[in-house]
């Protein structure tokens, strides 16, 4: 829609990204707020918006992700019962929208949703919910039906090759395109540092829970669950895919955005002991460290 509106550019191309990108920060604002704190949604909003990797790059990654934390957000206005149907309605528009952008990597929706629903202690798993969010996914999938017909009826066995063979089969089997990085599985380990070096904050907090007797911290029940899923959801995908691309570390950003945002709120309100804060600062001065001198 842009390239027939604007024409076909450099500058075009990533008005879509910056677009979506500043949707995606806006979404991540409402979404922290409702599930945290106003400052720790305005610190997460901070972090996505900042991060060059995410929205300077020309491409539609930036799009589904979008389309994922708008999912994401229909899940938690549906799992608290008092917006029903415009959460339903939203998982439906997110998941067509994220099939759109990114094609079958619009299956996040679908993982990261059912996972949410199995690990909310709040919501019972019961079949009546499975059926109503299985019900949305689909009709997701059959608002973006027509176009991959019409895709098939004018390209054929190509549009499937390409849609099936290529962007799954091979991209999960083979390194294709020259994506083979010497390090392999912990090719994403890395890139996590590079692209993310405010990761430091969601692992130290992750630490910390870990030693909950030690911090004494009241932990957001709804934001952490959401940000481990997430991670766990898109970590374990993209290792198991045999090609290995930094693009595919977009969608950790969300995470890295929650749980950050959150050790930002508590770092400003002082709610960390001085010696979980020096090794906050510490962690972090490595990751930053480590991505700086990454070009050279």
């Amino acid at each position: 829609a842009f390239y027939h509106l604007f024409g076909a550019s450099e500058w075009t191309t990533r008005l879509t990204s910056a677009l979506f990108g500043a949707g995606s920060v806006a979404l991540i604002v409402l979404l922290v707020r409702r599930i945290s704190s106003q400052s720790a949604a305005l610190f997460g909003g901070i972090l996505l918006g900042t991060n060059l990797f995410f929205t300077r790059q020309g491409q539609l990654d930036v799009a589904y992700i979008f389309f994922l934390i708008f999912s994401t957000y229909g899940w938690l206005l549906w799992g608290e019962g008092t917006g029903k149907k415009r959460g339903l309605t939203l998982v439906a528009l997110g998941t067509c929208g994220a099939f759109m952008s990114k094609i079958l990597v619009g299956f996040y929706v679908p993982l990261i949703l059912f996972v949410l629903l199995a690990v909310d202690k709040r919501q019972r798993w019961v079949w009546r919910r499975v059926f109503e969010l299985s019900g949305e996914v689909i009709a997701g999938v059959i608002l973006d039906l027509p176009w991959h017909v019409l895709m098939y009826l004018k390209h054929g066995q190509v549009f499937l090759d390409a849609f099936f063979g290529l962007h799954l089969m091979q991209r999960m089997s083979l390194p294709i395109e020259g994506h083979h990085p010497a390090l392999g599985g912990l090719f994403y380990v890395n890139q996590l540092i590079v692209q993310y070096p405010e990761s430091a904050l969601a692992i130290g907090v992750l630490a910390f829970i870990v030693l909950k007797k030690a911090t004494g911290l009241e932990l957001p029940r709804r934001l952490i669950p959401i940000a481990i899923v997430w991670g766990v959801v898109v970590f374990a995908v993209i290792t198991l895919m045999a090609t290995k691309i930094p693009q595919y570390m977009l969608p950790l950003s969300v995470p890295v955005a929650l749980l950050g945002g959150y050790v930002l709120e508590l770092l400003a309100a002082r709610r960390l002991s001085r010696a979980n804060t020096v090794a906050l600062m510490v962690l972090l001065a490595l990751t930053t460290s480590w991505s700086a001198v990454w070009p050279l």
